[in-house]
Order: structure tokens, then sequence, then C-alpha cells
């Protein structure tokens, strides 16, 4: 019972220690959490740093309707332009510029 108590603790402080120290040391406070929202079809693109490769990931609230220019304008704001485009001509409304509050941080870094 001891035993089992002692490694169930040591697994959890070097859970703990993992998920805290993964913080990237090559990111800037612009970029960030830098992230794009359409309100009429709820996809969100999500810029991620990986080494020196830099990706845009989508994530999806709905599979109901992915627009194709609100893909491309979140695309380009994404990666360097930062302009928001009023009105998409598809969905008929402006993407929404996003960032995550304070003190939260991406924990799910590919370390190589």
């Amino acid at each position: 019972m001891k035993l089992m108590t002692l490694a169930l603790a040591a697994g959890i402080a070097i859970g703990v220690g993992l998920l805290t120290g993964c913080e990237s040391s090559q990111k800037t406070d612009a970029d960030s959490g830098m992230a794009m929202m359409c309100p009429k079809c709820e996809t969100v693109w999500v810029r991620e740093d990986v080494g020196n490769n830099p990706r845009v990931q989508r994530y999806q609230t709905k599979r109901e309707m992915v627009c194709s220019d609100c893909d491309k304008m979140a695309t380009a704001y994404l990666e360097g332009d930062h302009a928001v485009l009023h009105d998409c001509p598809t969905c008929k409304v402006s993407l929404e510029a996003m960032q995550p509050p304070k003190g939260v941080s991406h924990t799910l870094h590919k370390h190589q």
C-alpha cells in the first residue's frame, strides 16, 4: 500500500513537471496563442510554431460548414499580414482575432 502511494505521488510529480516545463522560449508574445474564429461556422484557426516550421492548425466545433473564404483569410492573417478583412463574401461576417487569457500556455509541444 505504501509503495503504491509513493509510486502514485512520483507519477503525479513527474507529470506536473512535464506539463509545466514545456513553454517554448522561441515564441514571441505577439505570436503566442494567435487565433482567428468565424462566428458563423464556428471554425477556429490556431498558429503553432514547431521549431523553424510554423504551421496553422484548424479546429472545428461543428462539421456542418467550413468556408473556403474564411479558411483563406484566417491562414493569411496567421501567416503574417495580420489584416482582418471585413465580411467574408460567403459567411457575411467578419473573422474575430482571438488571444488566450494571460497565464494560459500550450502544453502539447512536440520536442525534438
